[in-house]
């Protein structure tokens, strides 16, 4: 089967040759807390798949995960947002009636997930009850009918702040009928964050040739101001729920934090780096992150594959058209 959002990984030439790879198959993960020196611990050795894009309840509770069991050839049939419960309790598969999903996240009481769904085109964003008691509503589809990836809400639930197309919006649900711009450059931004304040938005941006961390005044954007964070390359941001750390991926693959002081204007300290991360999965290339932080800032849940991909074949096949036609002659 071919994967949603992924690629069919063939081609076919005018004049009837095929190209196609074989191999590459993706192995099993398992979800791993690991701390602050880089000491990881098995979250469920029982809970293995194909994981993305782990969300944290605000409590640290609870995991809205992207997961998808393996079928023949090793490819996950499926990607279906679920709830765990942390650590070792039962898992819960939302119901959808979604093609795809994408980039969970949680409201602010807990109570709810949002994430990116293609139930109709484009991408637009939805909402459902995390214990599974109620369907998906559709949360926001954006006027310009791009599609939507992945979004967060303000930690007073008023605000929802998404990324569509390579622009950074918020809007107030059921109050403005027009969403204001964050961050509209002609470059993408990506991995949003916000402080545990409500004061300032996080974000990576390729702006100045490599992606690198900015944090903004929020909701005035970037139009108002706007401070670099990162000094060697900057992806798959955090900022901790205490609100006196940012945490990110660096060009170098390491996990770091960076001391932040939100008030009374927003300035950076120190810059540590707590563990190599090239064990662990990566979306340095794609929206969202691969990981997620623990409320105290100790533990960071990441994703470990487990053993290694088949390796990748390239397969050229000739008169592939004559061969169809073969194959569709009746005998």
């Amino acid at each position: 089967p071919i994967r949603m959002f992924g690629a069919t990984d063939l081609a076919v030439s005018a004049t009837g040759t095929l190209v196609y790879v074989t191999g590459g198959v993706r192995p099993n993960r398992e979800l791993v807390w690991v701390a602050r020196d880089g000491t990881p611990e098995r979250v469920d050795p029982a809970w293995q798949g194909e994981f993305e894009s782990p969300a944290l309840s605000p409590d640290g509770t609870r995991l809205a995960v992207l997961f998808g069991s393996s079928g023949s050839g090793g490819q996950a049939t499926s990607l279906d947002i679920w709830i765990k419960e942390l650590d070792r309790g039962p898992n819960l598969k939302l119901p959808s009636e979604a093609v795809g999903s994408l980039y969970p996240t949680w409201t602010a009481d807990g109570r709810l997930v949002t994430f990116a769904s293609l139930v109709s085109t484009p991408l637009d964003l939805w909402t459902q009850p995390a214990d599974g008691t109620g369907p998906a509503v559709l949360q926001l589809h954006d006027r310009d009918g791009q599609p939507i990836f992945e979004a967060l809400w303000s930690p007073d639930g008023k605000w929802l702040i998404y990324q569509v197309a390579a622009d950074i919006r918020a809007i107030r649900p059921n109050v403005d009928s027009v969403p204001v711009a964050l961050a509209t450059t002609r470059f993408p931004e990506r991995s949003l964050t916000l402080s545990p304040d409500g004061r300032w938005l996080a974000y990576s941006s390729t702006e100045s040739g490599r992606s690198e961390i900015y944090v903004v005044p929020f909701p005035g954007g970037a139009a108002a101001a706007k401070s670099l964070v990162s000094t060697s390359g900057g992806t798959e941001l955090l900022w901790s729920r205490l609100g006196g750390e940012l945490f990110y991926r660096d060009g170098a693959e390491n996990l770091v934090a960076v001391a932040v002081r939100t008030t009374p204007k927003f300035s950076r300290g120190e810059t540590t780096v707590l563990f190599p991360t090239k064990g662990y999965l990566s979306s340095r290339s794609r929206s969202g992150r691969a990981y997620a932080v623990s409320p105290d800032g100790q533990r960071f849940l990441m994703i470990r594959p487990l053993g290694a991909s088949a390796p990748e074949q390239l397969i050229v096949v000739e008169n592939w058209f004559e061969e169809l036609k073969r194959a569709r002659t009746p005998r």
